[in-house]
């Protein structure tokens, strides 16, 4: 992804622009302090991602997405990131290593402090992207940042229960042990654990919301069958 396409989902996953909201090309490129070209570029690149929602005539639009859509997205996610981190861990570096602990450590020092949870959605993005970014099989991580990107701009990890959260940032500790240790299969199994478990914390927040979730004919969802 291109930094100025970074910079706006930035924007947009620390609730700068939300859904539903309209992104205007010359507003952003004075708030960005660059020109419209670029601008231009990121929100296609963003569109192409399924953030936005590009309308002739009218500009791009943050997209919403219901319930439904983002249970599609986890079930997605299961079959696909967890290849891309095994495909990963083999070809991590030191650098690699060092980033992923260094994000741990920053999402931990603010997991009890409620109004920074923007903040930790973002760099839970940037955590699931240094797998992606070191993955040699490029159409399986291209794949799996198609699917992750949305969840950001949901900003599902954001309302997460404490509880949801805890395991979450577990789940990533563990994943470093994998990694530092190259097990492959260990960091995959690890992976499937952590996008299951953040399914049913997604759930569990819309339940506390009222908002309706699988059926009581099908409490594990399609991922199941």
């Amino acid at each position: 992804m291109a930094p100025l396409s970074d910079d706006v989902l930035g924007l947009i996953a620390v609730g700068e622009y939300t859904g539903g909201q309209w992104l205007r090309e010359g507003a952003l490129a004075e708030r960005l302090g660059v020109s419209r070209t670029p601008v231009r570029d990121a929100l296609r690149e963003l569109a192409a991602l399924g953030v936005l929602d590009l309308v002739p005539h009218r500009g791009a639009r943050i997209r919403e997405y219901a319930f439904a859509d983002i249970e599609q997205i986890y079930h997605a996610r299961a079959r696909v990131e967890p290849a891309v981190v095994a495909d990963a861990v083999p070809r991590l570096r030191e650098d690699h290593l060092e980033r992923l602990r260094q994000l741990s450590d920053r999402m931990h020092a603010m997991a009890h402090d409620s109004s920074r949870r923007p903040e930790l959605s973002r760099l839970n993005n940037e955590f699931h992207r240094v797998f992606l970014d070191a993955a040699d099989n490029r159409a399986l991580a291209s794949s799996a940042l198609h699917l992750v990107t949305p969840l950001l701009v949901a900003h599902v990890f954001a309302a997460y229960s404490e509880e949801a959260l805890a395991r979450s940032l577990m789940h990533h500790d563990e994943l470093i042990l994998a990694a530092q240790s190259g097990d492959a299969r260990w960091a995959e199994a690890i992976m499937t654990s952590h996008i299951l478990s953040g399914l049913h914390g997604h759930r569990a927040a819309h339940a506390a919301a009222g908002e309706s979730g699988p059926s009581a004919a099908d409490p594990g969802g399609s991922l199941g069958r």
